[in-house]
């Protein structure tokens, strides 16, 4: 099993690895748990080497249901971030600048692309670079197409790339878990609250 060098973005931990899959728990469907594993993302971004400010339950900003499977890639700003899955375009934001820890004023001034998947659910890159989205509204994207680059807008202490795959409940987004695969195999993570760590 290979290790990932670990890096603070906005709590100590984490480590992201890569290795065969070891019986992925029960996926999720639209509304449900599914009997059947999750769709594969890619990695969204093209590097070997990489590490993990906050996994999913972190305890800085993973602990609600939207974000609760969340992971926090840390990478320099103006990182090409990679479609992890076709789809299309349903929500660009690329207008703010700057970053900050006030939740009220940063969380709805981070960048970000959303692309929705032919099965309803919809990955959100997030916290890109001002000026850095390269797709439009309702264009069609193909998996490991160029469509941003990486920042630090919004509620964010430090570079990363917020990524997370969210089915809809009502009137919310719900996030769910996702497989990522890399040309090295699959990442698996320790999330906070099962190593005790904290998160909910």
């Amino acid at each position: 099993m290979h290790r990932f060098p670990v890096s603070l973005l906005c709590v100590p931990i984490l480590l992201a690895s890569l290795g065969a899959p070891a019986g992925w728990r029960s996926g999720w469907g639209l509304t449900g748990p599914a009997t059947s594993p999750p769709f594969a993302y890619a990695l969204p971004f093209d590097a070997r080497r990489f590490s993990v400010g906050q996994a999913p339950r972190g305890r800085f900003s993973h602990h609600d249901a939207e974000n609760r499977h969340a992971v926090d890639f840390t990478l320099p700003e103006g990182t090409p971030v990679l479609a992890a899955r076709a789809g299309r375009v349903i929500a660009v934001e690329d207008r703010f600048s700057g970053n900050g820890l006030d939740p009220q004023r940063d969380r709805a001034r981070a960048n970000h692309v959303r692309i929705q998947h032919d099965d309803g659910s919809s990955a959100l890159y997030g916290h890109l670079q001002r000026n850095g989205v390269r797709v439009r509204m309702g264009e069609q994207v193909q998996q490991g197409q160029l469509i941003a680059l990486s920042g630090n807008t919004g509620y964010s202490t430090a570079p990363h790339l917020h990524f997370v795959v969210q089915v809809r409940r009502g009137n919310q987004f719900e996030s769910v878990p996702a497989q990522i695969v890399s040309a090295r195999g699959q990442l698996h993570f320790a999330a906070e609250s099962e190593k005790g760590d904290g998160g909910d």
